[in-house]
């Protein structure tokens, strides 16, 4: 016998009787191809999708049955499927997409998202995103009790 890393190599005098065992390769492509088509599937359910898959293109059996026993580690497709989504979801808070939205509402209302910092890409600041509206802006503005409005003397309240 002869121990690696990563594998075990057993070497065998004499006549061998025992059957051999190919290794079968996980449809990893299909898997994650299914995955981001439907990310809310269970893995139970990407199971049964493919099986069925199989039996309604009327696939032969052995066809069938191999691609049944790829997909009978449920955890490995678990574990395909939060590869998936950390692909998406590249930092775990997108803020990525956040200032996507923001390049977009820029058009209509520039304060809508005001402000936004990633602390990943900025860490000397916490993460934020600071959204209000011109409206909001506006009815500040009146509230200002040096104006002549008649807010003037009303009350401004954050919320966190």
């Amino acid at each position: 016998m002869k121990y690696g890393k990563r594998n075990v190599h057993v070497f065998h005098c004499g006549s061998h009787t025992c059957p051999t065992s190919s290794r079968l390769e996980k449809p990893t492509k299909r898997v994650k191809q299914m995955i981001k088509k439907h990310p809310h599937l269970k893995p139970a359910e990407i199971q049964s999708a493919f099986v069925i898959s199989s039996l309604r293109t009327e696939e032969d059996w052995e066809k069938v049955e191999k691609e049944a026993t790829q997909l009978l580690d449920r955890k490995w497709i678990a574990n395909q499927k939060q590869s998936v989504r950390q692909q998406t979801h590249s930092s775990g808070e997108n803020f990525e997409a956040v200032v996507t939205f923001k390049q977009y509402c820029d058009k209509k209302d520039s304060l809508l998202i005001y402000k936004v910092n990633d602390r990943h890409g900025n860490p000397d600041r916490p993460s934020f995103v600071f959204k209000t509206s011109e409206e909001k802006m506006k009815a500040a503005l009146n509230m200002d009790r040096k104006r002549e409005h008649f807010l003037k003397g009303e009350y401004c309240f954050f919320r966190r």
